[in-house]
């Protein structure tokens, strides 16, 4: 827990969380923490999703990816 106060506080590149509406394990304000401690990053909340976004939404998370690295 502690390391985790610390984890995102040198990242400068524009960086993007893909993260599941309904997630047990990780809570949206850890979330909005971690996107709030780095400059240009931002958050994209899929519906209907848990933790593991990438499986649970493969296509929805593979589209808001590349639209992501498209566009920096």
């Amino acid at each position: 827990v502690d390391a985790m106060s610390t984890t995102f506080d040198n990242i400068t590149m524009p960086t993007l969380f893909i993260a599941g509406e309904q997630d047990q394990i990780i809570g949206k304000a850890a979330v909005e923490a971690a996107v709030d401690k780095i400059p240009n990053a931002k958050v994209e909340w899929l519906a209907r999703c848990g933790h593991f976004p990438q499986v649970e939404r493969a296509e929805q998370f593979v589209w808001l990816t590349q639209n992501f690295l498209n566009n920096l």
